[in-house]
């Protein structure tokens, strides 16, 4: 046993989904399949399994048709050898069953196994992240956090990602989001699980969730019809669709060249004179 555990935060989130479209995890996580195994798939690779550790930073999507579970471990390096994910060793698969069973002290185990032989985070970026990780609505800036490490900003900034494998900014916001989540699976109201977490409003919290990327991906603006329908259906207040008439305003009357010439007056004198000739 260490001294002292890491404040580094564990974070279970059960949920159900067909698929997941394509992503970056910022930290490593074990994903299970309740009903059945799933698929996590990138251009080159596809790994089929019940529990699948995924390496962060990897986009990949996945395919889960069902229930499933996802523990995040903050700041833990990749424990396994893989590009982008493989199975849970067989040797704590027990230990990650009993994980995802929401045990305590089986996620801390877990994460010291996958710890094992790597260096111990700096005392001064413990403290760092304890305080943000107790209170996400910390305004903790990047002067602040070189005032508490005792260290220029700059090399502040490489000590505290040297040591979580995260920036600053992304630490910090990662860290709200899975606040917020949490309260939020606990039955609180969106809005104020978003402040609570140091958003502003529920928007602030939703452009964060939602990449650009996904964004950019999800409302794609569709392409103009070339034909307007003759029957226009439209909503109205008790939700009943009602058709609107079409236009009855006169279809343009068709009309030659000759007469459009002949109705210009300038058009019309030269023509005239060119007759006379």
């Amino acid at each position: 046993m260490t001294d002292r555990e890491p404040p580094f935060a564990n974070s279970l989130f059960p949920f159900v989904a067909n698929d997941l479209a394509p992503h970056r995890n910022p930290v490593t996580c074990i994903l299970v399949g309740l009903d059945r195994p799933l698929v996590v798939c990138a251009q080159a690779e596809r790994i089929e399994g019940d529990m699948v550790v995924i390496r962060p930073g990897v986009e990949h999507r996945v395919e889960i048709n069902g229930r499933a579970k996802v523990l995040y471990f903050d700041c833990l390096e990749f424990p396994l050898a893989a590009a982008l994910a493989a199975r849970v060793p067989r040797e704590v698969a027990a230990l990650a069953i009993d994980a995802l069973a929401s045990s305590s002290g089986a996620q801390k185990e877990l994460r010291a196994r996958f710890s094992r032989g790597r260096e111990r985070c700096p005392a001064g970026v413990e403290r760092v992240i304890d305080a943000i990780v107790h209170d996400p609505m910390t305004r903790m800036d990047q002067g602040e956090l070189a005032r508490r490490l005792r260290l220029g900003r700059t090399q502040a900034m490489r000590v505290f990602k040297a040591a979580t494998g995260m920036t600053f900014r992304e630490f910090k916001r990662w860290t709200a989001l899975c606040a917020a989540t949490r309260q939020i699976a606990e039955g609180q109201l969106v809005r104020t699980a978003a402040m609570d977490a140091g958003f502003a409003d529920t928007a602030h919290l939703t452009r964060t969730f939602v990449p650009p990327s996904a964004r950019r991906r999800r409302w794609r603006p569709q392409p103009r019809r070339r034909h307007v329908r003759p029957c226009h259906e439209i909503l109205i207040g008790d939700g009943q669709r009602q058709r609107r008439p079409p236009s009855t305003r006169p279809a343009p009357r068709a009309v030659s060249v000759r007469h459009q010439l002949d109705c210009n007056p300038r058009i019309a004198a030269i023509s005239r004179g060119r007759r006379s000739r």
